[in-house]
């Protein structure tokens, strides 16, 4: 199937056994509303592409989810696919997004899937603490990153015990203070966001690490900079000093949201 979407606000698609909804109303937001309705209990994934950059999500039946749409303005390829078996899938939707953005920083202030605060229910009271006092948006910024630094522990066995489609519940790290680069830069990105401050999550590597890794990017003074909480929790807990914008040279980004 091939269909054009780009002037429609909600699509409804026939699928097999169902149907497959596409809200794009908040498009130009930075997010699309999905919602694949159908009677078998199958698995489904999400592919969004935008010239050489390909993401993939896992949708949940019968539940609708926000989507990133953060890939700068153009047109988006939509693809819905079902598993079949195993790892083999089978496409059942195709189509075309057309995105135009107002400002550069509106796609990066909304919670999606992957910075999901909609869904936390401490994140508001604890900005309140944390933010206390702070009027304007640099110094919201220092005292978000300075919480995240002091108050979260690296957890070097998580990584083991985790797939490649696990997404950080902000509530349950913000609960334990602990995880690994991944929910350092959600947790972060997400109390940015809810305080109208834009944040980038992004993963790829750093330039004297072997590890892939999660990092952020915030607005501040009119551009985006490179910010590393992970990176400064662990130096500042062995006694070294650290500095919250980071020469964006040592990174090499591979993926956005």
């Amino acid at each position: 199937m091939d269909i054009d979407f780009i002037k429609r606000g909600i699509s409804r698609n026939k699928i097999q056994g169902g149907i497959f909804l596409i809200d794009e109303r908040k498009k130009d937001k930075g997010f699309i509303k999905v919602l694949v309705n159908v009677k078998e209990n199958n698995k489904f994934k999400l592919r969004i592409t935008k010239s050489n950059t390909v993401l993939n999500y896992d949708v949940p039946l019968k539940t609708t989810i926000k989507i990133p749409i953060q890939l700068g303005n153009g047109i988006y390829l939509v693809e819905l696919f079902q598993n079949i078996v195993g790892t083999q899938y089978i496409k059942l939707f195709e189509g075309n997004i057309k995105v135009m953005w107002g400002e550069d920083t509106d796609a990066f202030l909304c919670s999606n899937e992957i910075i999901n605060f909609d869904a936390s229910t401490s994140i508001s009271d604890l900005l309140q603490k944390v933010t206390a006092g702070q009027t304007d948006s640099p110094s919201k910024i220092v005292a978000i990153y300075n919480y995240v630094i002091k108050n979260m522990t690296y957890d070097y066995d998580k990584i083991n015990h985790i797939d490649s489609f696990y997404i950080p519940n902000i509530d349950g790290i913000l609960k334990i203070k602990s995880g690994i680069c991944y929910d350092y830069s959600v947790v972060f990105a997400a109390m940015l966001r809810k305080s109208n401050v834009p944040a980038k999550l992004i993963t790829g590597y750093r330039s004297d690490m072997k590890e892939y890794h999660a990092w952020n990017e915030v607005w501040i003074d009119s551009g985006w900079k490179t910010v590393d909480t992970t990176w400064d929790s662990v130096l500042m807990r062995c006694g070294k000093t650290c500095y919250m914008v980071k020469d964006s040279n040592l990174y090499n980004a591979e993926k956005t949201y």
